[in-house]
């Protein structure tokens, strides 16, 4: 049987962000997929193999709005909201 993961709110800045979007973990993370979703819930953004505890996100090329975001590692689950 699986343990269910528990989901770690993480801080990002700058809120609203322009072209660049930093996520702090306040963890390192290996090898982890970092996952961008609009509010219907539809990907819009994947990057995978991320190794960091700060992540750095080119988001210039998403269109003004609310955005949730989703950081997977293993058995560690991250998420977050931005607006850009």
């Amino acid at each position: 049987m699986f343990a269910p993961l528990v989901a770690t709110t993480v801080t990002t800045f700058p809120n609203p962000a322009v072209k660049s979007l930093f996520i702090d973990l306040r963890q390192p993370v290996r090898d982890a997929r970092v996952i961008v979703y609009d509010p219907a819930g539809r990907e819009l953004l994947r990057r995978e193999g991320v190794t960091a505890t700060v992540v750095e996100l080119d988001v210039s090329e998403l269109p003004k709005g609310s955005y949730l975001l989703r950081v997977e590692d293993g058995g560690k689950l991250f998420t977050g909201k931005f607006q850009k």
